[in-house]
């Protein structure tokens, strides 16, 4: 049944030590098992035969108040149900029964953290931060959630699939539900995935964004003004903060890879930039982002002011809502009010595209970890996908 066998009391428990993965221990009591985990909490579980399938029910944590005798009852009370033809995960809950936000917590924090990059951990963990913490299921334990209680979650949040108000976060959601319950099946604290099956909501295509000649000159005109008008007037935006959207428009980079840039992370040799603790499919190495020469130049303008690249007179990295209204005087000015600044990649990458470069060299120069991801860009250029059945030259005239 585990890799330990001990004769159950309080000191054999307390005797238990964690390891680097989760593992199980038998006990004298037949089908009574305890769970140890990393974090060196301890849960007590019984197997059982459940239909033809083995079945492994946790019960409550070890603790003062479900002692090494009360679980031994506890078991022997349970198996008596199976044998009766009454399974107990049909039952009711008992205390110390790991809930649904017990195992997120658990999924990002013991396994996201060792197999996946930063930017993966940080996502997943504002997840369950902003939407499973104080959600209804959060306090649901594992032995109770359901796929109907699921379902309804996610579409609380999603909302009727006719009119979706937010599918894509309900669709992200329905993801970290459905790898964290996989996970709990493996590390034996659920017996089946209650997200399984549910339907995702259909999401739209990415919207192509690219700057015609036109507005690409307002755009830098724009810039070009702000940047001469005097500081803390109305229409002022910091030299930094203007460099920093040019080094965007350049680069089509993500915002917070730009505004995090550090010195060390630039390799001016190779025309890019390295971003470390980046995770690509299990390999550790770091993210890179190449260069064209205006962005390079762009970058080693900025003044040594501390670690940061784009920098504020002191140093400290830009404040990001700072950028962000910063942008928005900008676009408004360039009349483009209805640009986010991450359209900028869009637009670096939509062009690039168009200019005929092959996808996957597109994928590697923006840092896309996964080529689909770039492919999205090509199945929504309709123009290009034209000129390209047509027998014409892509992005050459």
């Amino acid at each position: 049944m585990g890799t330990k066998r001990i004769i159950l009391t309080a000191g054999s428990i307390a005797n238990l030590r964690p390891r680097e993965k989760p593992y199980n221990v038998s006990t004298d009591v037949p089908g009574l098992g305890v769970r140890v985990y990393p974090s060196g909490r301890m849960a007590y579980h019984v197997r059982y035969s459940w239909r033809g399938k083995q079945v492994r029910h946790f019960f409550g944590q070890a603790s003062a108040t479900l002692t090494a005798p009360k679980a031994k009852r506890e078991a022997k009370r349970l198996l008596g149900l199976v044998a009766n033809g009454i399974d107990p995960r049909a039952g009711e809950a008992k205390p110390g029964d790991p809930t649904v936000l017990d195992l997120c917590r658990e999924y990002v924090d013991k396994h996201l953290r060792i197999k996946s990059g930063q930017r993966t951990i940080d996502f997943n963990d504002g997840l369950v931060r902003n939407w499973i913490v104080g959600s209804p299921i959060a306090d649901t334990p594992l032995s109770q959630i359901s796929n109907k209680e699921t379902e309804t979650f996610i579409r609380s949040i999603g909302g009727p699939f006719r009119s979706p108000k937010n599918p894509g976060v309900a669709n992200k959601i329905q993801t970290l539900l459905s790898a964290a319950f996989n996970r709990g099946i493996r590390w034996g604290w659920i017996s089946n995935n209650p997200a399984k099956g549910i339907e995702k909501y259909p999401e739209k295509e990415i919207e192509i964004r690219s700057l015609t000649e036109d507005e690409e000159n307002k755009l830098l005109d724009a810039i070009s003004t702000a940047r001469a008008t005097k500081p803390f007037t109305e229409g002022s935006v910091s030299p930094a903060i203007c460099d920093l959207i040019l080094t965007l428009l350049h680069t089509g980079a993500r915002r917070n890879e730009i505004l995090s840039l550090q010195w060390t992370m630039v390799d001016a040799k190779n025309f890019c930039i390295k971003i470390p603790e980046y995770k690509e499919k299990k390999k550790d190495k770091p993210k890179i982002i190449y260069l064209s020469d205006e962005a390079l130049q762009l970058i080693e303008s900025q003044p040594i002011r501390g670690d940061y690249v784009f920098s504020t007179g002191n140093g400290t990295p830009l404040n990001p809502n700072n950028v962000h209204k910063a942008w928005k005087k900008i676009a408004k000015k360039a009349d483009l009010e209805n640009w986010r600044l991450h359209d900028l990649r869009s637009n670096w990458i939509t062009k690039k595209i168009s200019d005929g470069h092959a996808g996957q060299l597109v994928s590697k120069a923006v840092g896309h970890s996964d080529p689909k991801t770039t492919a999205r860009y090509i199945r929504a250029n309709e123009d290009l996908i034209r000129s390209v059945a047509r027998g014409g030259k892509v992005g050459k005239k």
